[in-house]
């Protein structure tokens, strides 16, 4: 069984109460990610977040990355002609096409417990950062939840922080005040 999203469930994805368990301001602020120019929106689905980010921070260029083709062709469709700071650009599980020190802010929301190499990946986010680069992780709380995916692939905070700090990250903060998520957050 795969722990990635079935893309045929693509609508959940949009659904507005995401963005009131997981406020886009709430990560926003945790990170301090005002005046940061390029920001890298990891495992995107929908853009759902993106659009908020956009929002928040119009200036900012927004980056947003999956590994389907159906995702980036939604969003293509969808979100790109309203939002015009976002692009989209696919990208392979462990590969981001982006190059050396180019972003900001690295985020990844409900995405890290669908990986199957989250060092891999968490490498790369250390490699496209620039010095003093942030990154926000936020994923399921190791609990039952009214939603989500099954305890046995969920993440404790400590254990991403653990991987963040194996990478090479530090300033690692964890938050954990959101009723289903957690949020740990680093620093290049």
């Amino acid at each position: 069984m795969s722990n990635k999203f079935d893309i045929t469930k693509l609508e959940k994805l949009n659904h507005p109460g995401r963005l009131e368990d997981i406020n886009p301001e709430y990560i926003w602020t945790s990170i301090e990610a005002k005046n940061r120019k390029t920001i890298a929106d990891i495992g995107a689905g929908t853009g759902l977040f993106d659009k908020e980010f956009s929002r928040l921070s119009p200036e900012s260029k927004i980056i947003a990355l999956d590994i389907s083709p159906t995702m980036i062709e939604w969003m293509n469709a969808n979100v790109i002609p309203s939002f015009p700071n976002i692009n989209t650009m696919l990208m392979a599980e462990s590969q981001i096409p982006l190059a050396d020190a180019s972003v900001d802010v690295a985020i990844m929301i409900n995405l890290h417990h669908e990986l199957s190499d989250e060092i891999a990946l968490l490498k790369e986010c250390y490699r496209i950062l620039a010095s003093g680069g942030k990154i926000a992780i936020c994923d399921w709380k190791k609990k039952e939840t009214p939603k989500g995916p099954p305890l046995e692939i969920r993440f404790e905070p400590e254990e991403v922080k653990a991987q963040l700090i194996s990478v090479g990250f530090k300033n690692i903060r964890i938050f954990d005040e959101l009723k289903n998520n957690w949020l740990v957050t680093g620093q290049k």
